[in-house]
């Protein structure tokens, strides 16, 4: 019985869309997992995935009119769009739930153990592919933590 009123209170509550900025109640929305993804999760999981490929293609087919810059250009475009969903890959190792992005000039941080309750290790992630190479203020980051000179600050207001 105590279960079921949790739940019914957990889906009376409302929430808002990131996008267009309405609120709509909880119940509505698909939750799902990384590794339980609902019906609609999964239809446009996969949608996005169709379409990152037909733009694959159609930069591929450009690029031959283009040559090198049209390459070039997709190149960085796709690894945009790659650093955006990698978390979404099954052999992205870090859980998803942990990882906030930044995408500039470091995609992502990891609090690993978060999810637990108990970090264990806080990383630095960089989506590259293809030949992409680490930029000179990115080599600069992972120098710093190298060297093990990072912060912790606090401000109050």
């Amino acid at each position: 019985m105590a279960k079921k009123k949790i739940s019914d209170q957990l889906f009376s509550y409302q929430s808002e869309c990131p996008h267009c900025r309405e609120s709509f109640p909880i119940s509505d929305s698909e939750i799902f997992t990384d590794k339980n993804f609902g019906e609609k999760s999964l239809q446009y999981y996969e949608q996005q995935l169709r379409e990152l490929e037909a733009y694959k293609e159609q930069v591929n087919a450009a690029a031959s009119d283009y040559g090198w810059l049209a390459k070039n250009t997709e190149a960085i475009n796709l690894g945009f769009l790659l650093e955006k969903i990698v978390l979404t890959f099954p052999d992205f190792k870090y859980n998803h739930s942990e990882c906030r992005p930044l995408f500039d000039p470091i995609d992502y941080i990891a609090f690993e153990g978060l999810s637990s309750g108990e970090i264990t290790n806080i990383t630095f992630i960089d989506i590259k592919s293809g030949n992409a190479r680490l930029t000179d203020g990115q080599k600069q980051i992972k120098q710093t933590v190298i060297d093990k000179n990072v912060k912790f600050r606090l401000y109050e207001y």
